[in-house]
């Protein structure tokens, strides 16, 4: 394949100021307050009052408490992170294909341009070009990665990733991709006299504006499950309420747990006992709790009784259970996920998401991988106006394979004609080969008992004809026959 052989100029040259920059452009600073971690976590003391806080400053375009706060619901409630989890995976499941531009007028180029795409695709998926006499080992996202943390967009609203760009082979390449949190950015607008549009992201550094971002360098999926200003379409403001439901509720029970899940220890003494003896006793009871043991006076009277908690737990544990239904509707789309009973294909991934929101999750993805990356290989190694290649997710809606044989039976039953190849093809079910062996249905048992529907010999079929002749008019006989015979 013939392309530029400088990468500072490209064919049809990139102008210098629209290249992106060789080195990191957003790096940790903990001083700047951009860390990886979270040392301070609002979820760590979250009264209602504060809880409101950080809604309010959310809404108001300041997302810093905000992202941390929706990292922390995903990395402590098990069904948040479960359910998130089950999202994106739905949508990594499908799969992918890169193929050229179906509008383009140049074939040529869009095969070329596609086959570029596919060759840094597996590049980046496979670790090829990576130095292996590297002096320390570092983990480096590939591009399965890549779409995954581009998923993380789905609970946050948005998700970045910084792509480090090289020149060494002679192309523009992305040598490695970082992830870069939520909680590093802001929005515009933070402030009365800011200039700054609302919906500009930009990069904190403890000024009231912030850094703008080099948009070359940037990869930014925003995905949106509420309608609202930037900041405030993410999952954020539906979980907040169920999260803080379930963690009073937990309390609540462990409280109960705690005082109703152990036997009473009730000791009895002489009113003559001395105050050392009643101490001793005491802290008889308090090990025989602790340790399981207990050294008593000779003579000693104590009993264990249990403790009525009555139905105390099973008001917390019905908030907890409604908290779940709420989170499932929120991230699902539906509450098959937590609902007990349900056949096989309720378990996968693909049928626990319903399947508008995974259409919107894999078209969103497309479309942001082919603006922001497809585009930046093509334009810098060969140029403006080559066809992109397309980010192709491929999905199909789930169907009920029992319900749909069920409807064509009882459809074909009314005379509905069905043609058989387009009924296979909604099965799933391919055109058998000529010499391939044909499942056929079984068939129906033989009313003389015959195993399988095998005939009977022509001698046993006459004696069995001929008892039946004689017996033909006997009212038992006849009985029999109507019960057996259903005409």
């Amino acid at each position: 394949m013939k392309r530029a052989a400088n990468a500072a100029q490209p064919a049809a040259a990139v102008p210098r100021k629209q290249l992106p920059a060789t080195e990191p452009q957003a790096p940790e600073d903990q001083f700047k307050g951009r860390d990886l971690g979270i040392r301070f976590n609002p979820a760590d003391d979250l009264p209602p009052a504060k809880l409101v806080r950080i809604l309010r400053d959310v809404q108001g375009g300041n997302i810093v408490e905000g992202a941390k706060m929706m990292a922390a619901m995903e990395q402590r409630d098990s069904v948040i992170g479960g359910f998130m989890q089950t999202r994106r995976a739905g949508v990594l499941a499908c799969g992918y294909e890169i193929v050229p531009d179906d509008e383009a007028d140049d074939e040529t180029a869009a095969d070329e341009a596609t086959a570029l795409v596919k060759e840094h695709v597996a590049r980046l998926d496979t670790g090829a070009g990576l130095a292996d006499w590297a002096e320390e080992v570092r983990f480096v996202p590939t591009w399965k990665d890549i779409l995954a943390i581009a998923l993380d967009a789905i609970g946050k609203e948005f998700s970045v990733l910084e792509m480090l760009w090289e020149t060494t082979s002679g192309e523009w390449a992305i040598r490695e991709a970082e992830w870069r949190p939520q909680w590093w950015f802001q929005f515009g607008g933070g402030s009365t006299a800011s200039d700054v549009p609302r919906n500009t992201l930009r990069l904190r550094d403890l000024t009231t504006e912030g850094k703008p971002l080099l948009p070359q360098n940037f990869f930014i999926h925003r995905q949106h499950a509420l309608c609202g200003a930037p900041g405030t379409t993410g999952l954020l403001l539906t979980l907040s309420r169920p999260f803080v439901v379930t963690n009073y509720g937990l309390q609540d029970v462990l409280q109960i747990c705690e005082v109703f899940g152990m036997p009473y220890r009730v000791a009895f003494y002489e009113p003559t006992a001395t105050e050392q003896e009643r101490t001793i006793m005491y802290q008889a009871l308090a090990n025989m709790a602790t340790n399981g043991l207990a050294v008593l006076p000779k003579g000693s009277i104590f009993e264990t009784r249990e403790a009525g908690s009555g139905a105390l737990g099973k008001l917390p544990l019905e908030l907890i259970e409604l908290a779940d239904k709420w989170k499932a509707l929120s991230i699902l789309g539906q509450l098959s996920s937590i609902e007990e009973g349900g056949s096989f294909a309720k378990a996968t991934a693909l049928q626990m998401i319903r399947f508008d929101l995974l259409d919107a999750d894999a078209e969103a993805l497309e479309a942001s991988v082919r603006q922001q990356l497809f585009s930046r290989m093509v334009r810098y190694n060969l140029g403006e106006n080559v066809p992109v290649p397309k980010l192709v997710i491929p999905r199909q809606e789930p169907v009920d394979l029992a319900a749909m044989v069920d409807t064509y039976g009882k459809a074909a039953g009314l005379g509905v004609r069905i043609g058989r190849g387009w009924a296979q093809e909604k099965l799933g079910i391919p055109e058998p080969d000529e010499d391939e062996e044909i499942l056929t249905a079984p068939a129906p048992p033989s009313p003389f008992g015959a195993v399988g529907g095998a005939s009977l010999p022509r001698d046993a079929a006459a004696n069995v004809a001929g008892v039946a002749g004689q017996k033909k008019n006997s009212p038992a006989a006849s009985r029999a026959r109507s019960e057996r015979f259903v005409c």
